[in-house]
């Protein structure tokens, strides 16, 4: 089993990751805050037009990630290939935000840790994002944001993972 939890995710190399391991039988479920738990590729112009400063900043860095031959159009190949959420809700990977209780969210769902098969935590400081991860794209010289990912190897450190992620 993989139980993700993450802030936000745009990766689609990790979700193709997922996407396999979810095709050969493992269980993969994914927690999202709810800002960042929509597929950008589905936004219609009027909806984008209508993005804040930052929105458009990550849509505008998301659409340079995607658009592989840099026509300035997402194309179903493109959109399969390098759109992260859209590559695993398509594979039919369990994914839902932090309002799937109902509630308004928690405005800032921080979570950022991985449990694998009930036995390890990977766990740190990084959305699972191309700057929390790699780095900028306009700045390729950037190694991205100073973060930190660690793997716990423990059972009962696991399991109090699992309980929160259950919660």
């Amino acid at each position: 089993s993989i139980d993700l939890a993450v802030q936000e995710f745009n990766l689609p190399l990790i979700a193709k990751a997922l996407v396999a391991k979810h095709q050969s039988g493992v269980r993969v479920r994914l927690i999202l805050d709810n800002n960042y738990s929509r597929v950008l590729s589905s936004l219609k112009q009027s909806e984008i037009e209508q993005l804040n400063q930052r929105e458009r900043l990550k849509y505008d860095r998301f659409f340079e990630l995607v658009d592989i031959n840099r026509d300035r159009n997402l194309s179903k190949s493109e959109i399969s290939q390098r759109d992260a959420l859209f590559i695993v809700k398509n594979a039919g990977i369990s994914l839902i935000d932090d309002t799937a209780d109902g509630s308004k969210g928690s405005g800032l769902m921080h979570h950022k840790f991985m449990i694998v098969d009930g036995q390890k935590v990977v766990i740190g400081s990084a959305n699972f994002t191309l700057s929390g991860i790699h780095g900028d794209m306009e700045n390729l010289d950037t190694l991205g944001n100073v973060n930190h990912l660690l793997v716990i190897k423990n059972q009962r450190v696991a399991d109090l993972f699992s309980e929160e992620f259950n919660y």
